[in-house]
């Protein structure tokens, strides 16, 4: 079975809700619904930029853990948006915003035209303990969801020939 490939961006400030986030994914991926990837993949010694851009152009979804942190990550601006939009634009990637802290992500002009979630862009990090692994299973439910039943995109993206060295 061909599991789809599931990009996930976040800001290393944002390590824990990273790690609360992909232990749901993994839940899904350990059922053979999906594929996860994130940056803990890669090993010492091996040239981890390409790795990362190899998964990135690779994924038919992206998910991107968005704070404040993540919104002035110049790693992320300048690294993993532009060829993650391509991408979107090219081949028609799902690129879904997950919101971890209150931060303005509606003002930020490449973001705010996509549906975010949870709903209404309530933050995971709000409410209670329970609450916020509510959010994080519902989340991550709503995923699978768009995996299964509205990705369908092309193999590759344009943007794959820049990124060799």
């Amino acid at each position: 079975m061909d599991r789809t490939k599931v990009f996930v961006s976040y800001s290393r400030k944002d390590d824990r809700w990273k790690d609360r986030f992909v232990q749901q994914l993994d839940v899904l991926q350990r059922e053979n619904l999906l594929e996860v990837w994130v940056d803990s993949k890669i090993k010492g010694g091996q040239d981890w930029y390409n790795i990362l851009h190899k998964a990135l152009l690779e994924a038919r979804v992206a998910v991107l853990l968005v704070s404040d942190s993540f919104l002035t990550s110049n790693f992320i601006l300048s690294d993993e948006v532009p060829p993650l939009m391509e991408c979107h634009v090219s081949r028609g990637m799902r690129i879904i915003p997950v919101i971890v802290w209150p931060c303005n992500w509606q003002k930020v002009s490449w973001l705010s035209s996509f549906q975010v979630l949870p709903k209404h862009g309530v933050p995971l990090t709000k409410g209670t303990v329970y609450s916020q692994r509510r959010k994080l299973c519902e989340v991550a439910s709503e995923i699978l969801d768009i995996v299964h039943n509205e990705v369908s995109v092309g193999p590759g993206c344009s943007v794959a020939s820049k990124l060799q060295h």
